[in-house]
């Protein structure tokens, strides 16, 4: 057996010290711009949902990277007598669009269109694989606030 025969298929690189998923996103709050909102049904076709990608507008490693999030989008066989279930998905699509700054008159005519282009902080924590998003604020002109903390992106 030759040195060569011995040697890693990787020559010098350091596999073993890379991320495990390079399209993982960690537990934080990024600057995001929502690039892509579509209505669809689940890949097992048992529901319907918004799946709203956000791409990371961020100065490290993570920039370019998407946040995926999904909200169920329950078709009601009675839209006036909602199941508990259905009722909770409409409340989670309900805070969601005023978290992006929809006016709660619009919530009904609201397009995937209307949506596209909203910069806001997301805020992510990854459980079981998947990365949840568990806060989203809305940037406007310049400035993002939660409670008492502000964040300002102006100059």
């Amino acid at each position: 057996m030759t040195e060569q025969d011995t040697a890693s298929i990787w020559g010098d690189l350091d596999v073993e010290s890379a991320a495990d998923d390079p399209f993982a996103v960690p537990n934080n709050t990024y600057r995001a711009i929502l690039t892509d909102a579509k209505i669809g049904p689940t890949k097992a076709g048992d529901k319907i949902g918004l799946t709203i990608t956000w791409t990371i507008d961020s100065e490290d490693e993570h920039n370019g990277k998407f946040i995926t999030e999904w909200k169920h989008v329950p078709r009601p066989v009675d839209p006036q007598n909602l199941t508990d279930d259905e009722s909770r998905a409409a409340s989670f699509l309900k805070k969601r669009m005023l978290d992006l700054g929809i006016p709660p008159e619009r919530i009904n005519s609201v397009t995937p269109e209307d949506l596209l282009g909203r910069e806001c902080m997301v805020t992510v924590a990854n459980k079981d694989g998947y990365v949840n998003v568990r806060k989203v604020l809305l940037i406007e002109d310049g400035i993002a606030t939660d409670g008492n903390k502000t964040f300002n992106f102006s100059g």
